[in-house]
């Protein structure tokens, strides 16, 4: 089970990142939610695991950003299949919530460093893809708190 969860929550977030490149922020949105919950529901403390939580959070902060950008003052919704539309956000709540999933993909990376450190496990011990999931993680956090400054 937890190896189709594992797939089940890369294939859920290339849709995500499909919907980003198509301006469906809303799509991209729920579909970066469910593999939030997907990633939570593993409660796997690996390194890579860990990054990839913090990532999906991030993830999650960019469509609010890219929606606020493209669609200033715009609610966050998503049409159904049927045609019914359902409200993500509204316009006022994007700003919170993007720095509250930045804020919280920045404080799992703290803490897996911390958590590393506590178990004396040196970055330079790690493997070359976990110390570049860190790296990665830490430019991406950098480089949302840039972008996310140019909006109101």
């Amino acid at each position: 089970k937890a190896r189709l969860t594992v797939q089940l929550a890369r294939v859920t977030s290339r849709i995500g990142d499909l919907n980003m490149t198509n301006g469906n922020y809303g799509d991209a949105l729920g579909e970066f939610e469910q593999v939030l919950r997907l990633r939570e529901e593993q409660r796997d403390e690996s390194v890579s695991a860990q990054c990839k939580l913090a990532d999906t959070n991030l993830q999650v902060a960019f469509a609010y950003l890219e929606h606020s950008r493209s669609n200033p003052g715009a609610d966050v919704l998503v049409e159904s299949t049927d045609g019914t539309t359902t409200r993500i956000a509204s316009a006022s709540e994007c700003r919170p919530q993007l720095e509250a999933y930045h804020q919280r993909a920045a404080t799992i990376l703290k803490d897996l460093i911390q958590r590393l450190r506590d178990q004396r496990r040196p970055i330079d011990n790690l493997s070359d893809d976990e110390k570049a999931d860190i790296s990665d993680l830490m430019h991406e956090l950098q480089r949302f708190g840039q972008e996310a400054d140019g909006i109101e």
